[in-house]
């Protein structure tokens, strides 16, 4: 079981005790943080939904007028119990949410950098087949971020994830000396670039004009051409239009 698979696994049952499940969480370190980030979020999910309703929120629910009519239809009685537990079911989902956001935190990029990359590093690069990603002009728009079509015949493979303060984008780039990795994360400001040492592979921070990125590749010399592509590939869209 590799760990893209334990990883969607534990998203549906967090607390599984089948062998198998357990044998892999054992098997790698990484394997083991998904398991404990998957129950500390599960634990989240059950305290926003323990959260008691607030009473004015069921005041304003009661206060809402009724609609006079002569002959009374069940059905706008339906609509109004239907109504009340929308606005129910709102609250409870906007904590749920904000619980989820509240762990998008490091201490720092690097903090970061690392986790990221020791949990996903491999199975993204796995993903990566040769093709271009059609989606990846469509999923950087929805962080306001255009890709300048040079770049995006680049991207061979990218996947929303978890950025520090928000969601981002992991990136796998086609290059000429095999697949190099990006991070887009929109709520980052990076001022000045540094090197990380990940063992076999460097991260260089990028600022962009809007968020900043990390390039992980197996030397400073295989990032440095998408350094500067980057730079000029990934701009705001109201810069670009």
């Amino acid at each position: 079981m590799n760990f893209s698979e334990l990883k969607k696994i534990l998203g549906a049952e967090p607390r599984s005790q089948d062998p198998e499940i357990l044998s892999a969480i054992e098997s790698r370190p990484e394997m083991r943080a998904a398991a404990e980030e998957a129950e500390a979020f599960e634990q989240k999910l059950e305290a926003a939904f323990a959260i008691k309703t607030p009473p004015f929120l069921l005041d304003q629910i009661a206060s809402i007028p009724k609609v006079a009519s002569i002959t009374p239809r069940p059905r706008q009685t339906r609509l109004a119990w239907l109504a009340a537990a929308a606005v129910l079911v709102a609250g409870v989902g906007f904590a749920s949410y904000s619980y989820y956001e509240s762990t998008f935190q490091w201490d720092n990029v690097d903090d970061f950098i690392v986790e990221h990359w020791a949990q996903d590093g491999s199975d993204m690069l796995a993903q990566a087949d040769g093709q271009t990603d059609q989606g990846a002009p469509a999923l950087f728009a929805s962080f306001g971020i255009e890709v300048s079509p040079g770049f995006a015949e680049r991207i061979d493979f990218v996947h929303k994830c978890k950025t520090p303060g928000s969601r981002g984008a992991h990136v796998v780039i086609s290059t000429e000396n095999g697949p190099i990795t990006l991070i887009f994360m929109p709520e980052v400001d990076t001022v000045n670039g540094h090197i990380l040492d990940l063992g076999q592979e460097v991260a260089a921070t990028l600022p962009l004009e809007s968020g900043s990125a990390v390039i992980i590749g197996p030397s400073e010399e295989a990032i440095a051409p998408i350094y500067t592509i980057a730079r000029e590939g990934l701009r705001p869209a109201s810069v670009t239009s």
